[in-house]
């Protein structure tokens, strides 16, 4: 198995432990912190998806702008997905292509 096979293995289960994490949590959480478990779901998928997490997440909290009112564990599940294919895209598609293509183009130069 290469590098890139056992990141990306690692970096599904960890976005999809999460939202089994968070909702298994909150069932089991006093009403009064509830709150606090979201946060704790909201931070880490920033930190997973960071940069590209923090432009998915405000797309699902602009959503009660345009009249959609979404349940607990819906906000669960679609900021989740959202995170997950923006990380996904950022870190396993573009990231390497640029790495790729600067590493090109700086043997070119040097050649």
């Amino acid at each position: 198995m290469t590098k890139s096979l056992i990141s990306r293995g690692v970096w599904f289960l960890s976005m999809a432990l999460l939202p089994i994490w968070t909702l298994s949590s909150i069932d089991s959480t006093p009403v009064n912190l509830k709150n606090e478990v979201l946060l704790r779901h909201t931070i880490l998928l920033i930190l997973i998806s960071f940069p590209s997490g923090i432009f998915a997440l405000a797309f699902i909290f602009l959503t009660p702008l345009f009249g959609t009112d979404l349940t607990t564990t819906e906000e669960i599940i679609i900021s989740t997905i959202t995170c997950t294919l923006a990380g996904y895209v950022q870190w396993f598609i573009i990231t390497p292509y640029l790495y790729r293509k600067y590493h090109t183009s700086t043997e070119k130069n040097q050649s």
